[in-house]
């Protein structure tokens, strides 16, 4: 991969490129032949702070994927709140739907993790990953950018969910909230219903300031078109289809 003359902007992936060189050690020849095109089992990283609607948008994920097989990585079970006439089979750390999708739960390890979904008999179609609420989502991307999941996952986008109704402009100021706005491939305005529009036109206008090619989207109770954020190709530069 090219990267940029100096003539115009970076592109998305070029910026995680630089990142992938500066934080986590990968050499440029390793970079250079990471093709964006590349198969392997597509990721969506969800972050986005406490009661931002990460739970919700994750339950619409487990229960709106028509003949596609998803994995989500969760901290807690617990927070997820899983219907029980949907689990179909439970093992250590491994939630299993009737519908053919997983949850499993991270315990601060991600790479085993995925290769706990990777190797499973019965193979997933898409990972999806959240993350804490004060997390930054760069090293979550990086793990799988720059480490040997890298081979094996296509990193496919990062959807950011934001509390309309809590938002505080203030939280600009946050190291975590500036960088889940910068790094977000998707921004979900969530909870619009619960504000008034010129409230939520302020916040809109605030985060492009920070980011020109992230799609936003406004939703409420995290009620999004999945084909909207993921398999969206957006963080490598691809066309949405």
């Amino acid at each position: 991969m090219e990267l940029n003359d100096g003539n115009k902007p970076p592109s998305r992936f070029e910026e995680y490129s630089l990142h992938v060189i500066a934080m986590a050690t990968v050499d440029t020849q390793t970079i250079s032949t990471m093709d964006v095109q590349k198969q392997g089992l597509p990721v969506t990283i969800i972050t986005g702070f406490l009661g931002s609607g990460k739970t919700t948008l994750l339950n619409h994920i487990l229960t709106s994927q028509e003949g596609l097989k998803t994995a989500v990585l969760v901290n807690e079970f617990g927070e997820i709140g899983i219907d029980n006439e949907l689990i179909l089979s439970t093992e250590e750390n491994m939630v299993e739907l009737n519908n053919g999708c997983v949850c499993c739960t991270i315990n601060e390890d991600l790479v085993n993790a995925v290769h706990k979904i990777l190797e499973r008999k019965d193979k997933v179609d898409y990972l999806v990953v959240e993350t804490t609420g004060i997390a930054d989502p760069l090293p979550i991307a990086l793990t799988f950018l720059g480490t040997e999941l890298r081979d094996m996952t296509r990193l496919d986008s990062i959807v950011t969910m934001v509390d309309c109704e809590n938002y505080s402009l203030d939280l600009f100021n946050s190291q975590a909230a500036h960088s889940q706005i910068q790094y977000g491939d998707v921004i979900i305005l969530n909870k619009t219903d619960l504000v008034d529009e010129a409230d939520v036109n302020s916040l809109e206008i605030r985060i492009r300031d920070l980011t020109k090619k992230a799609r936003i989207l406004r939703t409420q109770k995290s009620q999004v078109a999945l084909p909207l954020i993921m398999s969206v190709g957006l963080l490598t530069g691809r066309q949405p289809r």
